[in-house]
């Protein structure tokens, strides 16, 4: 874990935050603060130095679990920690639910690239809470993750979709294809089945609260 423990974070700004379009709930996630399961935080700990040292082009990862067990955070911790690590680093947040035509044509930020190309070319890619997209956004999901993958592309998922049942049911015609695309081109972590968010969310409101 030599880069991890030599390199220091670089400071993130809110410009930083809000390029990267993580939710403001998650703007102080940490990976220290990601699980107890010492098995996670290594997996992901690996993950955020195979990526700095250029290690398993386009490896993404599929972290999946049931409700609530800290999935969003995790991925939003590796996000962050991989732009304070590397200069320049593009990534991306992005709730599967908001995978619209209308989306995907918009200008990203006014910068006068659209969204859709935005998605496509990122070095990493968070697509969010994957299940929970509706019937005509599955499609796109499907499109933006095959492109991504043949291009070597990075792409982090985040699921309460547990098995390739699971995928197949949800997805449809896509769903086999898809599953295989996934198990080959992302390193899967399995959180445990444990509530870690409503934890840390009450952690958090009782500092706020008691310290002011």
């Amino acid at each position: 874990m030599g880069i991890l423990m030599d390199r220091q974070d670089r400071h993130l700004t809110v410009d930083d935050l809000e390029m990267l379009c993580i939710p403001k709930r998650y703007y102080m996630a940490t990976l220290d603060n990601v699980t107890k399961s010492k098995d996670v935080k290594e997996k992901l700990r690996s993950y955020v130095e195979s990526v700095v040292n250029g290690r398993a082009a386009g490896a993404g990862l599929l972290i999946r679990g049931e409700t609530s067990t800290g999935k969003t955070y995790a991925a939003c911790s590796v996000l962050k920690r991989l732009r304070a690590y590397v200069t320049g680093f593009s990534g991306l947040f992005l709730d599967s639910t908001m995978i619209s035509e209308d989306f995907l044509r918009a200008e990203f930020m006014g910068e006068g690239v659209r969204n859709m190309e935005r998605i496509v070319d990122v070095e990493l890619l968070v697509l969010d809470d994957i299940g929970s997209e509706k019937k005509f956004e599955q499609e796109r999901i499907f499109e933006i993750f095959k492109q991504r993958c043949n291009n070597l592309k990075r792409t982090i998922i985040t699921t309460n979709l547990l098995k390739e049942d699971d995928f197949i049911k949800h997805f449809g015609i896509y769903g086999k294809k898809f599953y295989d695309m996934v198990s080959g081109c992302c390193l899967t972590v399995e959180f445990p089945d444990t509530n870690l968010r409503t934890s840390l969310e009450a952690d958090r409101l009782e500092k706020e609260i008691i310290q002011g």
